[in-house]
């Protein structure tokens, strides 16, 4: 898996950690998502990331962020579907 360490913080800090972005492609194999899902949720803003070129870098916390927020919300769900049974 490809990552890649940016120093694109904004912070004045110099404590502040810089971002993690990974390619869209990897992107899509880590979550299990297809390519071009990944690219319509970067493109609609749902997940953060970078254009370089003709290559979009996602940001690691954000897609781990947007990933955990699906899978709770099918956690409910799922879980109100077995309460009403």
């Amino acid at each position: 898996m490809s990552v890649f360490v940016l120093p694109l913080n904004t912070s004045s800090s110099p404590s502040a950690k810089a971002d993690t972005y990974m390619p869209a492609q990897t992107a899509a194999e880590y979550s299990g998502y297809n390519l071009q899902y990944i690219r319509r949720l970067l493109v609609s803003g749902a997940i953060e990331s970078i254009k370089v070129g003709q290559v979009w870098l996602v940001k690691v916390s954000s897609l781990n962020e947007y990933l955990n927020s699906i899978r709770k919300t099918c956690l409910l769900y799922t879980s109100d579907a077995a309460d009403e049974e």
